[in-house]
């Protein structure tokens, strides 16, 4: 059986694919195409999988929250000696408003663009 022009949509729910030289036919059933054939997806326990995604989420965001809770005060405590001892750190810490201030102005007239034209 000749394999159907990619892109056409003579395939149906079927599909002939052509694999290291032999046609497999893959299904909704079998969507794995390998060099031992057409298989199912391997099964795994949802609530399992579920459950590692939301302890990993929780261990990732205590690590982050407790990393930023360590490094902020000392930043903090840093900063004003380091602007005070360098010329170009005080410049830059006197021009970082106006960035600040532009960039924030770019995101109100990107929603006020965006809210006009969804209006329209």
């Amino acid at each position: 059986m000749p394999l159907p022009p990619p892109g056409s949509s003579a395939c149906g729910a079927r599909t002939r694919c052509r694999f290291d030289g032999t046609a497999v036919d893959a299904s909704a059933a079998t969507p794995l195409v390998d060099v031992r054939g057409a298989h199912a997806l391997p099964s795994l326990p949802r609530l399992t999988v579920a459950l590692a995604v939301v302890v990993a989420f929780g261990r990732g965001t205590a690590l982050t929250l407790t990393g930023v809770g360590l490094i902020v005060p000392r930043g903090r405590d840093a900063l004003p000696d380091r602007v005070s001892r360098s010329p170009a750190l005080r410049t830059w810490s006197l021009r970082l408003p106006l960035f600040a201030a532009s960039a924030s102005a770019a995101v109100v007239g990107g929603a006020v663009a965006a809210a006009r034209l969804a209006g329209s």
